[in-house]
């Protein structure tokens, strides 16, 4: 093993690296300068909590401490004074006396860590000494919502959390949350302070209790993931990579896995998916194409205990002509009003259903709408909403009528509608969007013979009529499962 020691001048300033081989090789300074150095030993104070009964992290620091020849030192922040002043070299003393600082200064103060001891840590970074984890950290982990807000804002998944303060309503709960539900503290660790509900009449009994224990604090209340129920996964990540992580299991049935409950931990391997999520997290959407190069998938929202077969039950996947054409039809309908005049973005719906105008924000990318790709791109070929449009037999695709939507621009803007749906039967043949599209546009019109007409029609002339009366009643649009 390679150890790397820190060397200083006789006048205590960092300039390079000791770099001491196994016995056999020798030690050897890699230091281009000739003048005389000090080799020495790195100090590292570990910042604890006398509250700990666990004791098992203290002592495997301090044995691997030993081994590796690291002056070490567990602190406790009630030994130590701040003196906050211009005098940075006197402003903390330790147990009354004013010590040399550490190279380093681990924080293990857990979820309790009050104001002093993020006082004593900021004041150590203040003073340029490493910090791990910083105060910035410490804070935001300890903060169970806040710790949620910054994975949020980071775009990674969570589940939906609720902060309120107590009495609550269960209905409140069952609309932005669900049961069964999970209560916690803001801050705690091992386990303590978190609760199931599993129903709304025991949200409404646990609330009436912490009321009447007059608790003033607020709690969270979070989305219950039950597919990973008494299993959880934690993701070491070192400068900004993900580079192991533990899968935690409870052994007692518990919902919950912490280990100094009794729950078991094991090794897991990081897989592409997790190192998707980190990427994603950092924006770098680069990487991610390259990893995701060559596959068909996606990123799952809670994958521990998922097999291969059902990663993807919980998510729509769209075909991206489905998305475009999505995105003809609202452009359809967009009204807006410049200088008191309305103005529509109809053109752009049809630049994006021909030939993919303003498809693209990459300028360099070659603009080629839904029809486009498939080579319609042809005058004649093309989509295009005039004054006068022929009327074609479904079957035949003969002529047999036209209408004439000079001045009404309403009626084009349907017509245009009519096309997009047409275009996203051909795109989405198999895909069996077809139907609901009609209800969705039958609904939006608010007219349910939209849906009957375009549905009938497909029928010989005998049963036309028969499905276009069945249809005109909005509840024969659905399966009757439960009646």
């Amino acid at each position: 093993m390679i150890t790397l020691s820190l060397l200083r001048k006789h006048n205590g300033t960092p300039i390079c690296l000791w770099i001491r081989y196994p016995i056999s090789m020798g030690n050897e300074c890699y230091c281009s300068s000739k003048r005389c150095y000090q080799k020495v030993q790195m100090k590292l104070w570990m910042l604890g909590n006398r509250l700990t009964t666990e004791m098992y992290e203290r002592n495997r620091f301090i044995e691997e401490a030993e081994k590796q020849g690291i002056d070490f030192s567990v602190v406790f922040a009630d030994e130590i004074d701040l003196i906050v002043s211009r005098d940075d070299r006197k402003s903390i003393r330790y147990k009354n006396d004013i010590v040399s600082l550490p190279d380093v200064l681990l924080a293990r103060t857990g979820s309790g860590t009050g104001y002093f001891n993020l006082s004593v840590l900021r004041q150590f970074e203040r003073l340029n000494v490493l910090t791990l984890p910083n105060s910035q950290s410490i804070e935001a982990s300890k903060d169970k919502l806040y710790a949620n807000q910054i994975l949020a804002q980071a775009g990674l998944p969570i589940p939906k959390t609720l902060l309120t303060r107590f009495p609550c309503k269960a209905e409140l709960v069952e609309k932005q949350v669900g049961f069964p539900c999970v209560l916690k503290v803001v801050t705690g660790s091992h386990g303590a302070g978190v609760y199931l509900c599993n129903t709304a009449k025991e949200f409404e009994d646990l609330s009436e209790l912490i009321s009447s224990l007059d608790f003033k604090n607020s709690m969270i209340i979070q989305e219950y993931i039950s597919y990973s129920e008494g299993r959880d996964l934690r993701v070491i990540v070192i400068g900004g990579r993900v580079v192991g992580a533990m899968l935690r299991r409870s052994t007692d049935g518990s919902f919950k896995a912490n280990i100094s409950r009794g729950g078991e931990g094991s090794a897991y391997d990081v897989d592409e998916y997790m190192e998707m999520l980190d990427l994603k997290a950092k924006g770098d959407y680069r990487s991610v194409g390259n990893i995701m190069e060559g596959m068909d998938t996606i990123v799952l929202k809670y994958s521990i205990g998922r097999s291969i077969y059902d990663q993807d039950a919980n998510f729509p996947i769209y075909r991206a002509a489905g998305i475009h054409l999505y995105m003809a039809e609202i452009y359809t309908w967009w009204v807006h009003i410049v200088n008191d005049i309305p103005r529509t973005e109809s053109e752009i719906a049809l630049g994006i259903l021909n030939d993919g105008s303003n498809y693209s924000p990459n300028l360099s990318r070659p603009q080629l709408g839904v029809r486009g790709r498939v080579g319609f791109t042809r005058d004649e070929d093309k989509v295009n909403i005039n004054n006068e449009q022929f009327i074609h037999d479904p079957f035949t695709n003969e002529i047999i009528a036209y209408k004439d939507y000079g001045g009404n621009f309403q009626g084009k803007q349907l017509l245009l509608e009519e096309k997009i749906l047409d275009e996203r039967a051909r795109e989405l043949a198999f895909e069996g969007e077809r139907f609901y599209d009609l209800m969705r546009v039958a609904k939006r019109r608010n007219n349910p013979s939209f849906l009957a007409k375009t549905v009938s029609e497909k029928y010989p002339a005998g049963q036309r009529e028969e499905i276009y009366n069945l249809l005109l009643d909005e509840n024969n649009w659905y399966i009757h499962y439960f009646d």
